[in-house]
């Protein structure tokens, strides 16, 4: 989790906790779906030594999760 999108990260979890607006929770789900799958297609382009980079690059015997894979799984 990039330092500078944690504050951004904390807000969106919290919202989709809370007992907020339907449309808010609604908005705060796209907006981490959206980060979610920026971040695994960044790690899948430039991984870093981090355990999203390590899912992402992970296989056995050739056969590697797909981006939903990894990203249902960072959520």
């Amino acid at each position: 989790m990039p330092q500078e999108r944690r504050d951004d990260f904390r807000t969106w979890s919290n919202t989709l906790l809370s007992a907020a607006e339907p449309e808010l929770r609604s908005a705060a789900a796209q907006a981490m779906a959206q980060f979610l799958a920026e971040l695994v297609a960044g790690r899948t382009a430039e991984p870093g030594d981090d355990m999203l980079s390590a899912i992402v690059a992970a296989s056995e015997d050739g056969d590697r999760l797909s981006h939903v894979e990894v990203w249902s799984w960072s959520r």
